[in-house]
């Protein structure tokens, strides 16, 4: 009598249920984890941002303060069209006046 063995291959549903299994509770944990690192790196993105915007006006800020002080600008309301403060102009000294006077006066020509 002779037996017939049959060649197993490939794996039985047990193993296979159990691998869906484990990459279902890998997905569980995962995928919670991954969207709060997203929302979290969001928000770090958005606090740097309007931390920067925070500092880009209040230096503008200083600098209209200084060019107030300093007599740059002559009025906040001198503002151009494009939102830019057009400079005072500087008092100019005075012009220092001269008079010159010439005199003419006629001499003989003289005789070679």
């Amino acid at each position: 009598m002779t037996t017939k063995r049959t060649a197993t291959e490939g794996f039985t549903l047990v193993e296979v249920m159990i691998v869906i299994a484990i990459i279902g509770v890998l997905a569980a944990i995962s995928i919670p984890a991954y969207q709060d690192y997203v929302e979290n790196s969001n928000m770090a993105k958005v606090t740097t941002h309007y931390e920067g915007g925070i500092r880009f006006a209040e230096v503008e800020l200083r600098k209209v303060q200084t060019d107030l002080t300093v007599g740059r600008i002559a009025n906040l309301a001198d503002a151009d069209a494009t939102g830019n403060y057009t400079p005072a102009e500087a008092p100019r000294p005075a012009a220092a006046t001269r008079t010159w006077k010439a005199t003419a006066t006629a001499t003989p020509a003289r005789s070679a």
